[in-house]
């Protein structure tokens, strides 16, 4: 392995992407668990040592996230969850959702399409649908043309 390869492996993108999350990560639960949490080498250890310790570590999880990161985005994305739609949970999931929308869609369709004279409309709308109805005819842009 040559010092390019390992030096691409730790790249700009690799640290601050991988190492450094991980790292304070484990910086704080190395902070917040308590001592009994961990092997009595470490309790025993100074802060240095303990820090180095903890780099470690993240460096050893920064390294199997970087390897599973296309999986982990893809689990976020939702397409494990794509392939149980055929399955009856979301199925039915889907199918009430969808019936949603459609009530919902069909309330906003029947407010678009009542009939002038409803009692829902104002007077105002009413006086303004009377004196200035909708033009069929060409627009007032193209008429100047």
């Amino acid at each position: 392995m040559a010092p390019r390869d390992i030096a691409s492996v730790f790249s700009r993108y690799f640290v601050v992407g991988f190492f450094l999350p991980a790292f304070f990560a484990a910086l704080v639960l190395g902070l917040v668990l308590p001592g009994d949490w961990f092997p009595s080498r470490y309790r025993e250890s100074s802060l240095g040592t303990q820090t180095l310790i903890l780099g470690g570590a993240a460096l050893l999880a920064a390294l199997l996230l970087s390897g599973v990161h296309h999986q982990v985005l893809r689990l976020f994305e939702g397409y494990p969850i794509q392939r149980l739609r055929g399955r009856r949970v979301l199925g039915k999931l889907e199918s009430w959702r969808r019936g949603r929308w459609e009530q919902r869609f069909d309330i906003l369709d029947a407010k678009r399409n009542e009939p002038r004279g409803s009692p829902a409309r104002t007077p105002a709308a009413i006086r303004l649908s009377t004196c200035f109805p909708p033009s069929r005819g060409p627009s007032v842009a193209n008429a100047v043309r």
